[in-house]
């Protein structure tokens, strides 16, 4: 995540930008569908979780604390609640 700077003017000057954007764009329309009042964010959120996971997952760190479960399976455990705390709460009108 850190270890190469992401370079946009270059990606720009290339024209490399157009998945990341319409990716970028895709899931924040599915988060305002499903309520946000701050899609933007929470789209953010939901990127910047799902990334740590997966780092800590390919790190060999997602099951700190839990060393009798695989990391894998706590990291899609860990993403599942994430997702849930950001969409289901909104869609059915209430906070966890």
């Amino acid at each position: 995540m850190a270890e190469r700077r992401f370079d946009r003017d270059a990606l720009r000057k290339e024209q490399r930008l157009t998945r990341e954007q319409s990716l970028w764009q895709a899931f924040t329309a599915l988060v305002l569908r499903h309520g946000s009042k701050s899609p933007v964010e929470d789209t953010r959120i939901l990127f910047a979780g799902l990334h740590g996971l997966a780092v800590l997952t390919l790190g060999g760190r997602a099951n700190l604390g839990d060393a009798e479960r695989s990391g894998e399976a706590l990291a899609r455990e860990s993403a599942r609640r994430l997702v849930a705390a950001i969409l289901l709460p909104r869609a059915s009108g209430h906070r966890t």
